[in-house]
């Protein structure tokens, strides 16, 4: 029994050197990050591809400036989660065998709180994980999101992506490619090369039937935090624009707000307008006070040519984003290029108690008869686009 033990322990002794020798190597080909742009939060997989001399005693060490590693050291496979800051983050790893060691880096980009690309997916009649719709049929393919109002509906249809996030308030900005890649005659898709070409008249709420047919995006809010309670906070910011260019925009049944005054009118007829930006306010009740709930809309015009995008002899569309300072002085931008500034928003919050939006949706609506896409949706926790 003796003799046995003495034998396990040289045995043991010899497979140390032997492990530990000068013939030990490790050469990596690769450290594999799988993706090439992440968001906030983002769980990435990760990789090493390596050769070594013997792979039964090998052991790998992770690190990272940024964001943290789910799995535990020693594995050549890893999963990280992108850190809540955007910048270029260095991935190190290190395959040790025996005496034999050898690190690679890899950088990771993360780009803002949340993008959707849409690429290399095809699916019909549904929405990717974690967007939902109304009114709409869902396709994916050419590597964007298409949509085209269900068949027989006249109403607007809708995309949407909840941004799961509490107490999420201004600065913010986001941005998205939109355009029309199809128009319909009836409510099938036959890409007949038409559009409703009549003077258009916006109506109050989400009324766009008829001869309605304005795009527009739509950031919603949630009713703030117990914390923040606020007698007013905001409970939609909405950009609407109209791509065909016509005129006789009215806004009906809504206040509008002149952009340098403070005076309203309820209807501004016959004006050639291009977009609207409005946001919608609720009022807490306060009995003690006699003062009801209440909401309503403000509204301002944009006039700009930035917008009248559609040609009916082909596809074209436009990148539209929108920032809203942590003032909340609101900014549009189409193709990059500044086209319109206000500090309307602002300027109502100073005599309605600061009213807060807790941002909870991005939309993106559009009206019926109309094959529309949506591609590289992004959404940043500051008004500069990440930068």
């Amino acid at each position: 029994m003796k003799n046995s033990k003495y034998l396990f322990l040289a045995i043991g002794i010899m497979a140390f050197f032997t492990a530990c020798s000068d013939g030990d190597s490790v050469d990596i080909d690769s450290l594999q990050i799988f993706g090439e742009e992440f968001y906030y939060g983002q769980t990435v997989e990760m990789a090493m591809s390596v050769n070594m001399s013997n792979p039964d005693i090998a052991d790998f060490y992770w690190e990272s400036d940024g964001g943290n590693f789910l799995n535990p050291q020693g594995y050549k496979l890893n999963r990280w989660v992108a850190p809540s800051k955007a910048g270029y983050y260095t991935i190190k790893c290190t395959a040790k065998c025996g005496k034999a060691s050898q690190t690679r880096e890899a950088i990771a980009f993360v780009s803002g709180f949340f993008f959707e690309k849409f690429n290399g997916r095809n699916t019909l009649n549904a929405p990717p994980t974690g967007w939902s719709q109304s009114n709409s049929t869902v396709q994916l393919r050419n590597d964007r999101m298409e949509l085209l109002v269900s068949a027989n509906a006249q109403s607007a249809g809708e995309v949407r992506y909840n941004l799961n996030k509490s107490d999420l308030y201004p600065p913010f900005s986001f941005k998205s490619d939109v355009g029309i890649c199809g128009i319909t005659a009836t409510s099938e898709n036959n890409n007949d090369p038409r559009y409703p070409n009549d003077s258009t008249r916006f109506n109050t709420g989400n009324n766009f039937s008829g001869r309605d047919n304005p795009c527009a995006y739509s950031i919603t809010g949630n009713t703030p935090s117990a914390t923040i309670a606020p007698t007013y906070f905001i409970t939609e910011l909405r950009l609407e624009w109209w791509p065909i260019g016509k005129t006789e925009h009215c806004l009906s049944r809504l206040t509008y707000m002149p952009v340098g005054g403070t005076d309203s009118v309820t209807c501004l007829a016959g004006v050639d307008y291009d977009a609207f930006l409005r946001f919608q306010w609720t009022r807490r009740a306060d009995v003690s006070a006699g003062i009801p709930q209440g909401t309503g809309w403000y509204a301002i015009p944009i006039k700009t040519d930035a917008f009248r995008y559609f040609k009916p002899e082909g596809e074209v569309g436009r990148n539209i984003s929108m920032a809203v300072t942590e003032d909340y002085t609101v900014q549009v931008f189409v193709e990059g290029a500044k086209v319109f500034e206000t500090d309307q928003l602002k300027n109502w919050r100073a005599g309605c108690d600061n009213a807060p939006l807790a941002v909870r949706e991005y939309k993106y609506i559009y009206p019926a008869k109309t094959r529309v896409y949506v591609d590289n949706v992004y959404v940043y926790l500051d008004s500069g686009f990440g930068n």
